[in-house]
């Protein structure tokens, strides 16, 4: 049996990263994301770099376009269109214009047009077949025709309310 002190048996050796690797990559790591060191001012001094770093370059960025639209004449420049959600949505074939000719026809033949139209309605008050103490039923009716302008007053007699409403 081999001796516990025999060199064959013992883990092989781990070589340490040189520090010029490593080091440079977990350096870039930690400024895109500073989350992972323990010491909390040395993380907001990271950040705070890292803030300032990303300004300066939004602002450089900035410049650089406005010295570039600065050379172009006004005339051919570009005309920036407004993102909105109504432009900046992907066209559908289920979305219905307002303007499409089924919608048109759809909107004429409804049976609420005429409301939506703002047109007057047609208001008719009518009593029952047998109106029991017409006196008051008629003097009630009155009193409604009143209330509503162009309403209009038809005895019911004998005739049932499809006769009454075509003529």
């Amino acid at each position: 049996m081999a001796s516990p002190t025999n060199e064959a048996s013992a883990p092989p050796a781990v070589s340490k990263p040189s520090k010029s690797g490593p080091v440079a990559s977990w350096s870039n790591q930690v400024i895109n994301n500073p989350s992972g060191i323990k010491c909390k001012d040395k993380r907001k001094q990271i950040y705070a770099k890292y803030k300032k770093a990303k300004k300066e370059n939004k602002k450089r960025r900035r410049e650089e376009t406005k010295k570039a639209e600065e050379d172009i004449p006004e005339d051919e420049r570009p005309v920036k269109v407004q993102k909105t959600i109504e432009n900046m949505r992907v066209a559908d074939e289920t979305i219905v214009e307002a303007d499409d000719e089924e919608v048109i026809n759809d909107a004429e033949t409804d049976e609420l047009s005429a409301y939506f139209k703002g047109q007057q309605p047609k208001i008719m008050v009518t009593t029952s077949r047998k109106a029991i103490g017409a006196g008051t039923t008629y003097k009630f009716a009155e009193e409604l025709i009143n209330l509503m302008p162009d309403a209009e007053f038809i005895q019911r007699r004998n005739y049932d309310i499809k006769e009454i409403t075509q003529v």
